[in-house]
């Protein structure tokens, strides 16, 4: 919000409030971007925190398939 001494507040029709901008409005396009990128934040989250579970499970699942397969020790 700029104040009347940095800006031209005389009204006019088409800007009732000069160029000096809107609380009200800059208020709810604060609000509403801080929910939005909030959301993104934890979705991006989420979406990474769950390929890393899946990438682990699915290497313990290969480990186990190796161990399986490999060829027992000679005995002695």
């Amino acid at each position: 919000m700029v104040d009347p001494p940095d800006c031209n507040g005389t009204t006019t029709e088409v800007k009732p409030n000069g160029d000096c901008g809107n609380a009200g409005m800059a208020i709810l396009y604060l609000v509403t971007y801080l929910i939005l990128v909030t959301y993104l934040i934890l979705v991006t989250y989420l979406i990474v925190t769950f390929l890393v579970v899946i990438n682990m499970y699915i290497a313990v699942i290969l480990e186990n398939f190796s161990q399986v397969l490999s060829p027992p020790p000679p005995l002695a």
